[in-house]
């Protein structure tokens, strides 16, 4: 059975997700730790790292959201475009063909 590239199971978007949402964790305590100072706001490394997993958690959920919703979309596109083709197939069938023209 051939697999289509494009579609993704719901573990694999998860996985995706979640390294995406682990790569911004980690960018998050960076930024954090930098910006915050800026505008006053002292913060030890675990309390960085707590309001870094709170907006981790719900980025992963909204991440994980979009992509089953966009893997949805998709997978109606190609059963109506399957349908579409079927339809046509049998209206294809139905039609009868011109009879041929006999010259006597």
């Amino acid at each position: 059975m051939l697999v289509d590239p494009l579609t993704q199971s719901r573990t694999a978007s998860f996985v995706e997700a979640a390294t995406n949402v682990a790569a911004g964790f980690v960018l998050a305590i960076f930024v954090q730790r930098g910006l915050y100072p800026l505008f006053g706001i002292r913060t030890d490394l675990v309390q960085d790292g707590a309001i870094a997993a709170a907006f981790m958690a719900v980025s992963l959920a909204r991440s994980y959201a979009i992509r089953r919703l966009f893997a949805a979309v998709e997978a109606n596109r190609e059963r109506d475009r399957q349908n579409r083709a079927h339809r046509l197939k049998l209206r294809l069938a139905a039609t009868p063909l011109p009879k041929p023209l006999v010259k006597n």
